[in-house]
């Protein structure tokens, strides 16, 4: 069973990275599953089980037009994605080449960008 446990380990680690393989085709659908794994959690859809970045975006920008969600806003560039994906900001964490690929990141920008005009 010892002898097999590196095959076995090895098996589940490409099952788990084969959708993010194929997603790699579809900019746009990996920066989503991108999105959904790492930033989601606090940049959802405020159901109050979240880290508290929608609400306190919410919070920021209200009486604006700027929306809370991230997935909903059309003036995200390229630079802020990147900045405070890699440095962070307040209680927001930075994430490491080692989270989010820069290939990742790219396919994060490409989702979060798409309706900018950039």
């Amino acid at each position: 069973m010892l002898r097999q446990l590196p095959a076995m380990i090895a098996g589940v680690v490409l099952a788990m990275a084969a959708p993010l393989a194929m997603a790699q085709d579809d900019s746009e659908g990996l920066g989503k599953q991108v999105f959904d794994v790492w930033c989601g959690i606090c940049h959802g859809l405020p159901n109050g089980a979240s880290g508290g970045g929608t609400e306190t975006l919410a919070a920021l920008y209200r009486g604006t037009e700027i929306p809370a969600q991230l997935e909903d806003r059309s003036d995200l560039t390229e630079e802020l994605v990147v900045t405070l994906t890699r440095d962070g900001r307040n209680t927001m964490p930075n994430f490491r080449k080692t989270e989010i690929s820069d290939s990742e990141l790219a396919a994060l920008v490409a989702y979060l960008v798409r309706d900018s005009g950039e």
